[in-house]
């Protein structure tokens, strides 16, 4: 269940990453 949390943790970043990346263009 830790691996769960850990996914969605990673996911959550990889969105905000993308979402800046966004907003830089």
């Amino acid at each position: 269940e830790g691996m769960g949390t850990d996914f969605l943790t990673s996911l959550a970043d990889l969105i905000s990453a993308a979402m800046k990346s966004q907003l830089q263009r």
